[in-house]
């Protein structure tokens, strides 16, 4: 990972991430696509956290790096959640629905282990700078809407296949409202000083109750 990314983490994704968890008041947090689990650190040890990734040699660094009595690891993906319905008051992913084809699949999954009313947050790229996104590639190429490329990590270093689905801003909506997720917020951010439009989005909101 490139030093401007760990900086654009400290500076404004971690201060959205601790905000977002303070208003919703919650005691349990599921992270979906938590990698190597540094986005763990955020949360105190009162906090029961679980983060879930599809890799073996992630999920046994986060549990190296940031395991603790009430700090788990475990290995799943964003389709198919090995945890129970109703399992945690709140829920996020960082990063990850670029990365997802099936977002309405994504969405109903985050949506089953959410408890009624819990919170969700979303941080993924912003639809409006997907074309400033493909100057982070040494080279890549477009097949049916998605763009598989080799993205420059800097300091000569270079993350190989990467890959960014050109979802539409609506099309993640719809995803999340289809499966009683309410959208109660939407912000950008991320190095503005140089991208105006911000390169991040943040979509935040709660798990409607059904039975009230």
């Amino acid at each position: 990972e490139s030093d401007e990314a760990e900086a654009s983490r400290e500076k404004e994704i971690y201060p959205i991430i601790r905000d977002w968890l303070g208003k919703s008041n919650s005691s349990s947090v599921v992270e979906v696509g938590c990698g190597q689990g540094i986005i763990s650190k955020q949360f105190n040890s009162t906090i029961k956290y679980i983060g879930i990734d599809p890799s073996d040699t992630l999920i046994n660094r986060a549990n190296h790096l940031y395991a603790s009595e009430n700090h788990i690891f475990i290995k799943g993906d964003a389709y198919n959640l090995p945890l129970e319905d109703a399992n945690t008051e709140a829920a996020l992913s960082v990063w990850v629905w670029s990365h997802l084809q099936d977002l309405q699949l994504a969405a109903d999954e985050m949506a089953r282990v959410l408890k009624p009313n819990g919170a969700f947050l979303i941080i993924n790229a912003n639809p409006g700078t997907y074309e400033e996104r493909k100057g982070f590639y040494k080279s890549y190429e477009i097949v049916d809407g998605v763009l598989v490329g080799d993205f420059d990590l800097g300091n000569d270093r270079v993350l190989s296949q990467g890959t960014l689905h050109f979802h539409s801003l609506q099309s993640m909506l719809d995803a999340l409202s289809e499966a009683d997720l309410r959208t109660t917020g939407i912000e950008t951010l991320g190095h503005k000083e140089s991208y105006p439009k911000g390169l991040y989005i943040a979509i935040s909101g709660y798990k409607q109750d059904k039975g009230s």
